[in-house]
């Protein structure tokens, strides 16, 4: 991995420690919409930020393999692409969270969200 990712390891340990934190000290019935709120920002957030860490080391060990001269790719691009990825698939745990949390978690739905997900990766994948 670069050098910059310690800002994003430590911001995922933070994220981590706030959403035990809030997980622990506030009650869902008595925390009102903040509380609700918090838990899905910060549920977002993790997934994000572990998603941009796996598609960097992914991007690293993929520049490992190849060759030097094939190596001088655009990296703005890519850290670009793989930031777009992480928005649209750290989405869908946070929508299988709120559809459980609604009592509404059918096939149905986790079929459409993961069609919804594969379209989405596709026109990011497409687009750069």
């Amino acid at each position: 991995m670069k050098k910059s990712s310690a800002p994003l390891i430590i911001s995922f340990f933070a994220v981590v420690v706030a959403l035990l934190l809030l997980m622990n000290m506030i009650d869902p019935s008595s925390g009102g919409m903040f509380s609700l709120l918090m838990v899905l920002i910060l549920v977002y957030l993790l997934f994000f930020i572990f998603i941009i860490l796996l598609g960097r080391v992914a991007a690293s060990a993929k520049k490992r393999s190849k060759l030097d001269d094939i190596e001088k790719t655009n990296t703005a691009n890519q850290q670009k692409k793989i930031v777009r990825l992480a928005a649209v698939i750290a989405f869908a745990p946070l929508l299988l969270i709120s559809l459980n949390s609604l009592g509404q978690m059918q096939i149905s739905y986790v079929v459409l969200i993961i069609l919804f997900e594969g379209v989405a990766i596709f026109f990011i994948t497409r687009r750069s």
